[in-house]
């Protein structure tokens, strides 16, 4: 019998637009947008982030941080996962933009592959699927990129009142010829195709449905990650969720009965919520500013209009 495919989580970059506080957009300095720029701030936002930069451009500049940071020359990368929600302009999602990045970053071996129906769970979904291909001995390595950036014609407001998006794009290589940084241990995810487009409804009473739901799903998610695993939430350094805001945050310490401490927020009020790349900075900036001991566990969660999904990892 062959021996079982080991995935580990290394390089992690990210790159960020300019900070600005959310009180200077504008839609939210309109009366009756002022009650809702008041909510924000009470759910712990309170910066944002901006960039003039292209979804492909930052994420061309979140790449070059992983790859300096790599082990793995760029030439051995096999596939390069893209995962975006910007189609907003429709060459961000053209074959000769996606084909003139691997060139520029020497990534002349990587098959491109793209990830967006999870929303701002997709960086899980990329992860889950590049795992995937690397225990079946398809790929050894993998550079995960996220990128998103919102138009100049469109909200950041991201309903209902939950957040306010931020413009980024997050990067790492998965790899199964490396024992470095994290092991994937789990990946699932969870649908709900019944929930309505959040981006429609208008009515109260719809709305507090449509978060009720949003909630069962969450629990749903978690509890299946505790069962599969039969663990214990208490047993994580770190809970790693995005930044959807403050009370998200408390949601999910409640469904897994851990103190609010022990989930990651920290970024919440310095940049809102930078759609699927949340995770993989959150991820980023922990691990730089604590101590990780070998063999620790982080459970990661990230959560779409009607998507659920979790990873788990261990430092290695």
């Amino acid at each position: 019998m062959s021996e079982k495919v080991k995935v580990y989580m290394t390089a992690l970059g990210y790159q960020l637009g300019d900070f600005y506080p959310i009180s200077e957009i504008k839609e939210l300095t309109i009366k009756p947008e002022e009650e809702v720029l008041e909510t924000l701030l009470e759910v712990g936002l309170q910066n944002y982030a901006k960039t003039s930069l292209s979804p492909i451009q930052i994420a061309k500049e979140s790449i070059q941080i992983t790859l300096k940071k790599a082990s793995i020359t760029s030439r051995n990368i096999d596939a390069l996962v893209y995962v975006t929600s910007s189609f907003w302009n429709p060459s961000f999602s053209s074959t000769t933009e996606i084909s003139r990045l691997i060139y520029e970053l020497n990534l002349n071996n990587a098959y491109p592959v793209g990830v967006f129906f999870s929303e701002c769970s997709s960086m899980l979904t990329a992860i889950r699927i590049a795992s995937s291909f690397i225990k079946a001995g398809e790929w050894k390595n993998v550079l995960i990129v996220s990128s998103d950036t919102i138009s100049d014609n469109d909200t950041r407001l991201i309903p209902p009142t939950a957040s306010i998006s931020s413009d980024a794009a997050a990067s790492c290589i998965l790899t199964s010829e490396l024992e470095e940084g994290f092991e994937v241990l789990y990946t699932n995810q969870h649908i709900d195709t019944s929930m309505p487009d959040i981006f429609t409804i208008e009515d109260m009473e719809e709305i507090e449905q449509f978060l009720k739901a949003s909630d069962q799903g969450m629990k749903k998610i978690l509890d299946k990650t505790m069962k599969d695993l039969r663990m214990n939430p208490k047993e994580f350094q770190k809970i790693i969720p995005i930044n959807l805001n403050s009370s998200n945050s408390y949601t999910i310490s409640k469904i897994l009965d851990v103190e609010i401490e022990r989930v990651f927020q920290e970024n919440i009020p310095r940049f809102a919520h930078a759609l699927a790349s949340d995770i993989l900075i959150n991820l980023c900036d922990f691990s730089s500013q604590y101590a990780i001991e070998s063999g620790n566990l982080l459970l990661l969660m990230a959560m779409g209009t009607n998507t659920w999904a979790t990873s788990v990892l261990s430092k290695v």
